[in-house]
């Protein structure tokens, strides 16, 4: 898949929905350090260097799945439908994170959407 850089200009702000200053919300913070540069703390919310890529509607106990582009890989993150406890991935390349979907038909639907944002730009 083709993997574009982000913009210097990209950058995005995101409800993680847990405190990030709590433990649950360090557990985002720092896989998001692994691939971006956080630039704003505040509440539930994150702001970051990234460009979003795609996000879905409701996929199995997800109300959204989003992928982002970021400075040192990708960040995805699960936003559940029934209470707040998001999940959250991170890799270099697409293919790595796919491969930690542990589920098999929210890989694919994923990889889809992937493919599909790749071909569009």
């Amino acid at each position: 898949m083709s993997e574009k850089e982000p913009k210097a200009k990209d950058v995005t702000t995101l409800d993680v929905e847990t405190n990030v200053q709590t433990t649950e919300g360090r557990v985002f913070l720092d896989q998001l350090n692994k691939v971006s540069h956080v630039l704003l703390l505040q509440d539930t919310e994150v702001t970051f260097k990234g460009e979003l890529l795609f996000k879905t509607g409701y996929v199995g106990d997800y109300k959204s799945i989003q992928l982002y582009k970021c400075p040192r890989g990708f960040f995805l993150f699960f936003d559940v439908a029934y209470g707040k406890n998001n999940r959250s991935l991170v890799a270099t390349t697409i293919d790595e994170l796919l491969k930690q979907i542990p589920d098999k038909k929210i890989r694919e639907q994923v990889a889809q959407a992937a493919s599909e944002q790749t071909a569009a730009t």
